[in-house]
């Protein structure tokens, strides 16, 4: 398979180079998307919203993937910041699982994923933060991978909470995401919805204020979600501590 990278987006188009063409990160990742570390199929069609694939041989090269999209994109403006955000969303995760390995921390080894530490902020990541605010992604692609990285998803403080704040879609984009989410199956909406409010005390304020503030939302758009809604956040509101379901 050949092995080519991505050097630089110009406009409306990407230019690759060759395994031998070296890339670095702007920040302390130095091992870029580079060389034999990740793979991209050539077939690259950013216009019709085609994901290149991926395939990272470690969690690091991922990580350092994601970094470099974010950064560029973060400062670009116009075209230029489109086709980065939908880069930084392609290689973005697509599993609570992948989550966990690039942002999450493992409290029974006491290690911590590649980017757990991006930010010295604790209950927050910037890089996630910039993930769940994406208006540059078509409504489905990005519902679609916004979701499944919650489908199973289970509070483990710091950065992996609040269902990484789908919550807020809920409020301001209720229509397009409940027509994605709805084609799932219910257990996979009832996890989405529990992680959203799971916690060591769930039972709280701030749960609440979400719950009203989405529910009746949820409802009038479509109640068989608003249903599964209710039974996810009444049932652990019923565990009082937290524990997997």
């Amino acid at each position: 398979m050949k092995y080519i990278c991505i050097l630089f987006i110009t406009s409306l188009s990407l230019l690759s180079c060759s395994k031998q063409q070296k890339q670095h990160t702007e920040n302390s990742h130095k091992k870029s998307y580079i060389r034999d570390n990740v793979t991209v199929n050539e077939k690259v069609t950013l216009k019709t919203f085609t994901c290149p694939d991926f395939y990272f041989k470690t969690n690091k090269n991922q990580a350092d993937t994601i970094v470099y999209f974010f950064e560029k994109a973060k400062i670009a403006t116009g075209n230029q910041k489109i086709e980065l955000e939908k880069m930084f969303f392609c290689a973005f995760p697509n599993s609570f699982e992948n989550m966990e390995n690039i942002f999450g921390f493992d409290s029974e080894t006491g290690k911590s994923a590649a980017l757990y530490m991006y930010s010295d902020n604790l209950l927050s990541n910037p890089i996630i933060s910039y993930f769940a605010n994406l208006n540059s992604i078509p409504s489905k692609d990005f519902y679609d991978k916004y979701i499944n990285i919650c489908v199973n998803g289970i509070w483990e403080a710091d950065k992996i909470r609040e269902g990484f704040d789908i919550y807020k879609r809920f409020q301001n984009d209720t229509k397009a995401i409940c027509k994605v989410l709805s084609k799932r199956n219910k257990k996979d909406i009832y996890s989405v919805f529990r992680f959203i409010f799971d916690g060591p005390h769930p039972d709280h304020e701030e749960n609440h204020k979400i719950y009203k503030s989405i529910h009746p939302l949820i409802e009038k758009e479509n109640p068989v979600l608003a249903t599964i809604l209710k039974n996810a956040f009444d049932n652990l509101l019923k565990q009082k501590t937290h524990g997997h379901h």
